[in-house]
């Protein structure tokens, strides 16, 4: 049906005219609504679509940081291991350097005394010489 304008419909007079134009009008407005929509659906659709890439990308680095996270507290965990372990293995060679040097005091403080009982064995082995030469003269001679 051809397009009539309200000029012609006024210059007619006829009502059918008047409702067809009105129709008319209210089609326009629908098909614009809808071509409207139709465009804020596809508009829609495309900021759906980057939020959900966006959403999958921050995925990708929430899992990448949680691995790297978790494989960083493993590392970590294995390192303080490890210098708990050095410190003890040094705490042990600590201790048995103590014990060594206290062994060592012993040993030589033991060695003092028996250089000092052996002193005093040989002051009275000197004594004893000194006792037999005074027997000697005294004319006494021990064997």
């Amino acid at each position: 049906m051809p397009r009539l304008t309200r000029g012609q419909a006024n210059s007619s007079s006829d009502p059918l005219y008047e409702a067809l134009l009105n129709v008319q009008d209210e089609n326009r407005r629908h098909i614009r609504r809808i071509r409207q929509l139709e465009t804020r659906i596809r508009d829609l659709r495309r900021q759906l679509e980057d939020m959900r890439e966006e959403r999958d990308s921050w995925m990708e680095k929430v899992t990448s940081n949680v691995s790297e996270n978790y494989f960083q507290e493993s590392r970590f965990e294995r390192l303080r291991r490890e210098r708990d372990s050095l410190r003890a293995q040094l705490q042990n060679l600590i201790d048995n350097n103590d014990n060594n040097h206290n062994i060592n005091t012993r040993l030589n403080n033991n060695d003092n005394n028996n250089d000092n009982n052996n002193d005093n064995d040989n002051d009275n082995d000197n004594d004893d010489n000194n006792d037999n030469d005074n027997h000697n003269h005294h004319g006494v001679t021990f064997a």
